[in-house]
């Protein structure tokens, strides 16, 4: 692995079994090893998260508060 993506089997510890923000950068002979990792409770994570199935289950959540918000209106509008 280490002749394919021409870095040392040391820098490989950071592109192994790692968690998602975590990598190398390289450019030309050097590299560098990043952690950017962005908690999911935040907003910033909602702007720049490319894990699809976390996509999809944020867009279902939001689909069912706004369907429950809908149906609380039409509630409080039969009541009045």
């Amino acid at each position: 692995m280490a002749e394919v993506t021409g870095v040392s089997d040391a820098q490989l510890r950071f592109i192994t079994n790692i968690q998602s923000g975590m990598g190398l950068l390289k450019c030309g002979n050097v590299v560098i090893p990043f952690d950017n990792q962005i908690g999911k409770g935040t907003s910033f994570y909602k702007l720049y998260n490319t894990n699809l199935h976390e996509i999809i289950k944020m867009k279902k959540e939001k689909e069912r508060k706004t369907q429950t918000n809908n149906q609380t209106r039409r509630e409080s509008k039969e009541t009045v």
